[in-house]
């Protein structure tokens, strides 16, 4: 792959094409930055957005620029990151790019959960929902659906887990008839975990199982675990204990298949406290789970990109 892009970089400098040569420089960067080559991504993708500018091709600039955001996000610098993100927007004002735009927005929301920022995540999310809805993208629609339900159950009030659940509801009714395996897993997933929070396992039951298919289907052995440990999760509090030792078997095999031993240890911790619990504990309290500590990490955020 890397020599054919070389040989078109090489045919885009014969016919004086910038715009051509530039789009080619930033799938090489794409593939230097995948095998963690920081330095030769960054350089690639300097060189595509100047010659970007030098087309004056806005899309091909905002492209770049995203790349660029990518690369310093990977490489820790965050506030770069962000910085480029909010150039693209600025331009994306001007081009009226506005999938890209929704996008960016959703990348940026992404951020701003990360660091805790509740508020400015609602806001971008928000922003993104109606810009998708705008130009009819489904998928961002969804995308954006269930990083409000993820952002909400993180804010930890009663009435902030009655919106997650509202969100993802909306989220898995939006779900397109061909949807992303890995958007329609994390849909299924958010929505299911509201579903706990708000003491309706029996409606998360439903969506846990259809989260593992999905994954299952489509070979994400690190979603089909998520899943698996959501759905044990709602089957405990739906009562079913035998049912939810078996999802917890099947969610530490895969976690030894992959050799992840803090993942594998907290299965098998979970299917010790589970044997341990007296036959007759009320199926409420067996699945009652903690609100999630501010800043923890949802199911439905695994594997998690947003657009």
């Amino acid at each position: 792959v890397a020599d054919a892009l070389d040989r078109a970089v090489v045919a885009a400098r014969k016919t004086q094409n910038a715009e051509a040569e530039g789009a080619t420089l930033n799938d090489i960067g794409l593939l230097a930055l995948e095998a963690g080559e920081i330095e030769v991504a960054r350089r690639h993708f300097h060189l595509a957005t100047y010659l970007a500018q030098s087309a004056r091709s806005a899309q091909g600039e905002e492209t770049s620029l995203c790349n660029m955001a990518r690369l310093e996000i990977m490489a820790g610098d965050i506030n770069s990151g962000i910085a480029h993100y909010q150039t693209v927007l600025r331009m994306t004002t001007e081009s009226g790019h506005v999938h890209l735009r929704a996008s960016v927005m959703q990348r940026l929301a992404d951020i701003f959960r990360g660091r805790r920022d509740y508020d400015k995540a609602i806001s971008n999310y928000h922003s993104a929902l109606l810009m998708d809805e705008e130009i009819g993208h489904r998928n961002g629609q969804v995308a954006a659906m269930v990083g409000l339900s993820v952002t909400y159950l993180m804010r930890d009030s009663r009435d902030d887990c009655l919106v997650a659940e509202d969100y993802g509801r909306r989220a898995v009714e939006s779900i397109p008839p061909v949807a992303d395996p890995d958007l329609e897993r994390r849909a299924r997933l958010a929505c299911a975990e509201a579903l706990l929070r708000v003491a309706k396992p029996d409606e998360a039951v439903p969506q846990t199982a259809r989260a593992v298919a999905v994954a299952r289907e489509s070979r994400a052995a690190e979603g089909e675990a998520a899943a698996l440990d959501l759905h044990a999760r709602a089957l405990l509090a739906s009562g079913r204990r035998p049912d939810a030792a078996e999802a917890w078997e099947q969610c530490a095999a895969i976690h030894r298949d992959r050799s992840d031993a803090q993942r594998l240890a907290l299965v098998e911790d979970r299917l010790a406290h589970l044997a341990a619990m007296p036959d007759d504990v009320p199926a409420a309290r067996e699945g009652a789970q903690p609100h999630l500590r501010r800043g923890a990490k949802n199911p439905a955020e695994s594997g998690a990109e947003s657009h």
